[in-house]
């Protein structure tokens, strides 16, 4: 999934009215899980290294909430989000925007949205990407939403408080954890479940102890259902939750 340049414009004015952001961004990749998901549980998401997503509480909290079985709008058991090592941050979607500036170098004129959607949709013939026109009803207030969640301080199990930035890997739902051996037992790996917690290591190594990040709010931790159920206007399923939210476009 990869977004390109996308912003929301009045239709009569062409004034600009939801640029892009993080609500944006995560509605984009929402779309994305809505609409092109596999049926896997297991994600793998590799992300560049630009701070403005890599270091957004709101992303986090989007990655767990659709990892959190006890909440409506559960998708994935397990999501992990890496960031490659400096000088290694070249990625598919890199390839993909370079493919369509190249693509739309024999075009004289560009002249709207409509232009580049064709230029897009043509840039490899091979492979030909699939471009979904983003509209206002694509657009949620995710951090309006989510904050009735999930906490701002952000603080691991020893109450020390903790940042993303310079984080390389973030687990949400699930994770492998070291577990040494007592009594003269060997170590052993352990997959430990920890819906509502963000799991940080600041490097790849799978021998780093894992920064563990609580980021419910109290009243969920203490009553998930009925939290769940009264904030999220009592809802069942996913499609009654995505109607509830139609309530918080922007």
């Amino acid at each position: 999934m990869a977004a390109y340049g996308h912003s929301l414009s009045d239709p009569h004015t062409g004034q600009v009215i939801g640029e892009k952001g993080v609500n944006n961004c995560i509605s984009t990749e929402h779309t994305h899980h809505m609409t092109q998901g596999s049926g896997a549980e297991w994600l793998i998401l590799w992300f560049d290294a630009c701070a403005g997503q890599m270091c957004n509480w709101t992303e986090v909290m989007y990655h767990c909430h659709i990892t959190d079985p006890d909440l409506g709008m559960h998708m994935y058991a397990r999501i992990d989000s890496k960031i490659p090592i400096k000088g290694h941050t070249y990625l598919e979607c890199d390839r993909g925007f370079g493919e369509v500036i190249r693509a739309s170098k024999g075009h004289d004129i560009i002249s709207d949205m409509a232009d580049w959607m064709d230029i897009a949709a043509k840039s490899n013939e091979k492979n030909p990407p699939l471009i979904t026109k983003f509209i206002q009803q694509m657009h949620y207030d995710w951090e309006s939403f989510l904050i009735q969640f999930y906490v701002k301080g952000r603080t691991d199990s020893n109450d020390l408080k903790k940042l993303l930035q310079g984080s390389k890997w973030r687990s949400y739902g699930a994770s492998e954890e070291l577990i040494k051996g007592e009594n003269g037992e060997p170590d052993r790996v352990e997959t430990v479940s920890h819906p509502g917690e963000v799991w940080i290591r600041y490097s790849h190594d799978l021998t780093e102890p894992w920064t563990k990040i609580d980021m419910r709010r109290y009243c969920v931790k203490a009553n998930r259902y009925q939290y769940a159920r009264d904030v999220d206007g009592r809802m069942a399923n996913m499609a009654s939750e995505v109607t509830c939210m139609l309530a918080l476009y922007i």
